[in-house]
């Protein structure tokens, strides 16, 4: 009977103990750039994608509705870029005619999303062996919270960004090895443009409140903002390729933040 009571306290309170709040939330994080490769590769050494890492940073302002939905957008420090590598696998390291050479370039994007999250589910993991005295006036959420060592709330992202990327400093660069010399060539297709996310959170409770959290996310660019045109030259043998490129903001990542509570708007106490 106890436990049939317990379980109905804790229903009521979830649904009255509910609150609407804003927060800012500083982050920075980690992120690899995608760029869509034009037409098929000239040569069988080019590889598109190959691994690259920026930095991100940002501030999101979040309005939390009613412990499940949040409401955000803020600046974020973005980027939209390329990378690629040479690569002879038919070669051995020690033969002349060995090829390894990779690049990567990135222009910062001046990004605002308009981003919507929804709390999935709250987990609590590892369970504490310490005694805790139970109350008919706690819920079964905040008993669990208390008898667990590791708790976080599990959400659900999705946002769409607008993207702002400034002039590249220079139209043309030209990087080279002893193996191979490269040229790029810049042109601008557009500077504003959208793109979508989705991803997941987690958000680690300390005290029953949330206080850092990890963010896993893929952004899909729907704008071209540059074309690269890649020329290159293998030094063994003095062969010439071209391959092309294009810039749409692509981009997967993880970042991790902190949320910092402004105002309370309204509180319901469970009578």
């Amino acid at each position: 009977m106890k436990v049939i009571i317990l379980a109905i306290l804790g229903m009521i309170g979830t649904q009255c103990m509910c609150q609407s709040y804003l927060s800012f939330s500083p982050s920075i994080g980690l992120q690899r750039c995608f760029a869509r490769h034009i037409g098929d590769n000239n040569s069988s050494i080019f590889k598109n994608n190959s691994f690259n890492q920026q930095v991100q940073l940002g501030f999101l302002l979040d309005y939390h509705y009613k412990d499940k939905w949040v409401v955000s957008t803020g600046y974020v420090y973005d980027h939209a870029g390329y990378a690629y590598s040479l690569k002879d696998n038919s070669s051995v390291k020690k033969d002349s005619n060995f090829i390894s050479y990779s690049h990567s370039s990135a222009m910062r994007t001046l990004s605002i999303p308009l981003k919507v999250s929804f709390l999935l589910k709250e987990v609590n993991v590892v369970k504490s062996k310490s005694k805790h005295p139970t109350s008919m006036q706690r819920s079964i959420t905040e008993i669990n919270r208390d008898t667990h060592l590791l708790n976080f709330l599990f959400k659900l992202n999705a946002a769409i960004i607008y993207n702002h990327v400034p002039d590249r400093p220079f139209p043309k660069a030209t990087y080279s090895n002893n193996q191979v010399s490269t040229t790029s060539e810049y042109s601008t297709i557009n500077r504003n443009g959208v793109s979508i996310s989705l991803g997941f959170s987690i958000h680690f409770l300390r005290r029953g409140k949330e206080f850092i959290g990890l963010n896993f996310y893929y952004s899909q660019g729907i704008t071209s903002y540059e074309s690269i045109k890649i020329s290159y030259t293998t030094l063994s043998n003095n062969q010439s390729y071209q391959e092309n490129l294009i810039t749409k903001g692509t981009n997967c990542g993880i970042s991790i933040f902190y949320p910092i509570k402004i105002i309370t708007f309204n509180k319901s106490k469970l009578k």
